[in-house]
């Protein structure tokens, strides 16, 4: 069964690419280049978010279903479902911590995200933790991501 007929899909992906589109394609050099480094260096690619802005960055940055490994989105309507991109969304419970980064789309979701993962048992002092509108904005560069001298996450514990 899908999230919505394939037809609603399309819908949404079409106002997600209007609304967001332009923001990761304008970006898709950056973002390339992250999700290269990822795949090579940590392994899986975890994106958080099946909405409108995660819809949009998985059609413009990952259409090919070569990075992301799966999406984490706490609506169970979404849960166990495949995108319109392919891509597989589950529950909190899949994630493992591991060898695994994960890849937040919303900026606005980023305090609950962290909360999210604290109330159900993981430790995000171990997890690697990116907000993509932050590092877009240029909080921190890639480089510092290669240097492992920046994890948000740190924040939520220090």
């Amino acid at each position: 069964m899908l999230i919505k007929s394939r037809f609603k899909q399309k819908k949404l992906l079409e106002k997600a690419n209007d609304l967001y589109g332009e923001y990761y394609r304008n970006n898709s050099y950056l973002l390339s280049d992250l999700l290269v480094f990822i795949r090579k260096e940590y392994g899986q690619i975890v994106v958080w978010g099946a909405g409108l802005k995660g819809l949009a960055f998985l059609s413009q940055c990952d259409s090919s279903n070569k990075f992301v490994d799966f999406i984490i989105d706490m609506d169970e309507k979404k849960q166990n479902e495949s995108l319109i991109t392919g891509h597989m969304v589950y529950a909190i419970d899949k994630l493992v911590a591991d060898n695994t980064v994960i890849l937040v789309v919303n900026v606005n979701y980023y305090t609950s995200i962290c909360f999210d993962l604290i109330n159900n048992g993981y430790d995000i002092k171990k997890m690697r933790i990116i907000c993509l509108d932050h590092f877009l904005q240029g909080r921190y560069s890639l480089l510092q991501i290669k240097d492992n001298t920046i994890w948000e996450r740190k924040r939520y514990y220090d």
